[in-house]
């Protein structure tokens, strides 16, 4: 989720969202999710990686089939 991963993972979870936001409200650079911590060089760089998470999150919702397999039948 930080600048190591930037670029490289680009799938985020709502907790990782939540505590990045939580992160910048309360002025911390560092953000823990589960085993991992990361901790970002500015307040900066912890907005424009919430924006590409939130990004990639809306994207994946509203994701539209990319094909589809259509069916056909006789009748018979």
């Amino acid at each position: 989720m930080g600048a190591r991963t930037e670029g490289l993972d680009m799938s985020y979870t709502q907790a990782q969202v939540d505590a990045l936001r939580a992160a910048i409200a309360t002025g911390a650079l560092e953000v823990q999710n589960g085993q991992e911590r990361v901790k970002y060089r500015s307040l900066e760089e912890m907005q424009r990686v919430l924006a590409m998470a939130e990004a990639s999150m809306a994207g994946a919702a509203s994701a539209r089939p990319t094909h589809f397999h259509p069916t056909f039948d006789r009748g018979l």
